[in-house]
């Protein structure tokens, strides 16, 4: 008789550990209930007068809006911070985390390609995003449309990643022979 609470004991205390543990997980999987929304995204990005401009974009979601809007085919539509709204050429939509159901959450990379004709040096910041018939906030993302170099073989850009807080990384890429001098940076 002993030897069967011995057994029933752990057994009872194991059961009662598994719901609390569910109980926990699912309180705490409500929080990404039925959400969708950009991660704030903060980033410099120039591009050559004649080039297309690639912007990525991390979107969280809970309530498949992203298949819905796929299946719609209702186009992407990027915002500018003075209201006008451009139609990217191309966009990509990569599922980086599908949903479970112990994560209810999916997460997407959306990488667009968008075309901006202009024939002198502008900036254009966006920080909205029209998708499914949403409108998202997505940060800023400010492009500067700069002149070619010419033949250089130089590229200067921004890191993606924010690596530091309250810092910005500064990415230059020289395959040329002779050495390139920075002589300042403007921010």
């Amino acid at each position: 008789m002993k030897r069967k609470h011995l057994f029933i004991y752990p057994l009872l205390l194991l059961i009662a550990l598994l719901i609390f543990s569910i109980t926990r997980l699912q309180g705490e999987n409500r929080e990404f209930d039925n959400i969708s929304f950009f991660l704030d995204n903060y980033q410099y990005l120039a591009s050559y007068l004649d080039e297309e401009v690639l912007i990525s974009l991390i979107f969280i979601e809970s309530n498949n809006r992203v298949v819905n809007h796929q299946l719609e085919g209702q186009p992407l539509i990027i915002i500018a911070e003075d209201g006008r709204t451009f139609t990217p050429i191309d966009y990509i939509i990569e599922v980086l985390k599908e949903a479970t159901l112990f994560s209810p959450y999916a997460i997407f990379e959306i990488n667009i390609a968008l075309e901006l004709d202009v024939e002198e040096q502008q900036q254009i910041v966006f920080n909205q995003m029209k998708m499914g018939g949403y409108i998202y906030d997505i940060g800023d993302v400010l492009i500067e449309k700069i002149p070619p170099l010419g033949e250089l073989q130089l590229g200067v850009g921004a890191t993606t990643f924010l690596s530091r807080v309250n810092q910005l990384e500064l990415s230059i890429m020289n395959d040329e022979r002779e050495e390139a001098t920075v002589k300042g940076v403007f921010i």
